[in-house]
């Protein structure tokens, strides 16, 4: 083969490599394209307390861009969709967006609501069933464009929003035994334990709180005596649960109950008078 066809040859292949790696590149750039969602939480917990005031307040958020290529880049077709605990609440959509290269740049969006009953009902929901945590989700698509490409960017962030301060839920209470056994009946001077099983309800946060129980004899026609007070702190991960044990070892016969303290705040007191109260027998 003479050297002028080698010559074209090798001419022909630079001439389709070259654009081919151009653009290879270029697409590997672009599909490392970042798109965001960043929101003020304080601005969101206000958003959510009026939404439960029956109010349909505006939220604005940024989408935050950022073009990692070496050319300019054009986004356009930007749709944004807000939810809240994964239902679909608002949307709201952009026109053109330019973005430097190798920048990062950021445009507000702005949900104003229409109606505000559906999401009152979720919101409210939430914070019940999860200790006043509240999901909220962004997201969506855009089409980033550069010279002859085009790519589909998904996008979408969420935030689990503390409403409250957070804290463990009180499950249950009970009298038992060394071997975690329910009692309704001792001996004096037999240990005996008030168990306690809590849990966190939240789905992104550790609560810490402080139990304390207070166990008191029955004294018919008269006050009930204070016999212990125990304290103990508590900190649990997010959907977790867990099981606090308090001693007592009761002096003498009679009916003992106790209550319970979350934070200073009573959150149970045990029956008196009835089981499940402790009764001490000779």
């Amino acid at each position: 083969m003479s050297r002028k066809k080698i010559a074209i040859m090798l001419a022909v292949i630079v001439m389709v490599t070259i654009p081919i790696a151009f653009f290879g590149i270029l697409y590997y750039q672009l599909s490392n394209l970042e798109m965001d969602i960043d929101f003020d939480i304080v601005q969101a917990v206000d958003w959510l307390f009026a939404l439960l005031n029956k109010q349909l307040p505006d939220i604005t958020v940024a989408l935050v861009i950022t073009n990692p290529t070496f050319l300019h880049l054009d986004i356009t077709d930007v749709y944004v969709q807000l939810y809240i605990e994964d239902q679909y609440v608002y949307d709201t959509t952009l026109e053109n967006l330019f973005v430097p290269a190798g920048k990062t740049m950021s445009k507000g969006l702005t949900f104003s609501l229409a109606e505000g009953v559906q999401a009152y009902n979720v919101v409210n929901h939430a914070m019940s069933t999860y200790g006043g945590e509240v999901k909220v989700g962004i997201g969506g698509h855009a089409v980033a464009h550069q010279l002859l490409l085009s790519l589909r960017i998904p996008f979408y962030v969420e935030k689990y929003i503390m409403t409250s301060e957070g804290s463990v839920k009180f499950q249950s209470a009970a009298w038992v035994n060394a071997h975690e056994q329910q009692v309704s009946s001792t001996f004096p001077g037999t240990e005996v334990y008030v168990q306690l099983s809590l849990r966190n309800p939240t789905r992104q946060h550790t609560v810490s709180n402080t139990l304390v129980v207070e166990i008191r004899k029955h004294i018919p026609l008269w006050t009930d005596e204070t016999m212990k007070e125990e304290e103990k702190n508590v900190t649990l991960s997010s959907l977790s649960t867990t099981t606090l044990s308090f001693s007592f070892t009761p002096p003498s016969i009679g009916r003992y109950h106790f209550d319970v303290f979350l934070d200073g705040t009573k959150i149970y007191t045990q029956p008196n008078t009835v089981p499940p109260r402790l009764e001490v027998l000779l």
